[in-house]
């Protein structure tokens, strides 16, 4: 949870929470390109339990900063695109991740990125790539990923496209998707494919009446869009009380 909400601040920040708080070793910071915006909108960092024989790889994405237009655009944008075996996934998401073409989802995520005119990182195959990299050293890691609102929805599909690739190593090492406040990412054939995937490694934390967990809205035209994992709910009030003076 620490993870999902670090994820929102920049890049010194987070290495300073990481390595001289949390005792643990920073691996890097993410800021990765959005095809269809054009910028750098997809934010995410991977830090280690330890340097050496990790046990531990945490994958965390940036969720919607509440004052971001390109954020909330990407949010509440309806469209999908069908992709094959995985089903009908959020466009807009897909877009955050790295999508490279708009309407074929085969050149849109293809195993590997040759090359693009911007010289960019691409959100899916830089976390991929790094994550490949890191269990050949700590071979025995588990990986966890986590992300918030937006960063949930990202971290819900990010194994999905893993899948696609058929990267059997790094989708066997994931030991669990924990995401919080996510909205719904995919139609009910996404659904069976990432809980047939995932197992029983996938929950969706879920706050009383947070409004981003039911969007897309379940009703028609949206009714496409389906929650997936195991949902955790929780229906109590944050209640804040003001200590008492000294007397």
């Amino acid at each position: 949870m620490m993870a999902a909400k670090l994820a929102y601040e920049n890049c010194g920040y987070i290495k300073h929470a990481v390595t001289n708080h949390w005792k643990m070793h920073f691996v890097g910071f993410y800021s990765c390109w959005n095809e269809f915006l054009r910028d750098e909108t997809t934010q995410a960092f991977i830090f280690l339990n330890k340097p050496e024989e990790a046990d531990l790889i945490v994958l965390a994405f940036r969720g919607t900063e509440p004052f971001n237009a390109q954020d909330w655009s990407t949010d509440v944008d309806l469209s999908w695109l069908s992709m094959g075996q995985l089903g009908s996934i959020h466009l807009g998401f897909l877009k955050a991740l790295g999508l490279q073409h708009e309407t074929d989802y085969q050149k849109g995520f293809p195993k590997e990125l040759s090359c693009n005119d911007h010289g960019k990182q691409v959100a899916y195959y830089v976390l991929r790539d790094t994550l490949r990299t890191l269990l050949k050293k700590h071979n025995n890691a588990k990986i966890l990923v986590t992300g918030h609102s937006l960063g949930g929805a990202l971290a819900a599909i990010f194994p999905a496209l893993l899948a696609m690739h058929e990267e059997y190593d790094i989708l066997g090492s994931i030991y669990g998707v924990m995401t919080y406040g996510q909205p719904r990412v995919g139609d009910a054939i996404f659904k069976n494919f990432i809980e047939s995937t995932l197992s029983k490694r996938y929950y969706r934390m879920v706050y009383r009446y947070d409004i981003v967990p039911r969007i897309p809205f379940d009703m028609p035209p949206m009714a496409l869009f389906k929650h997936c994992g195991t949902c955790i709910y929780y229906d109590g009030w944050y209640e804040r009380q003001v200590p008492k003076a000294n007397v």
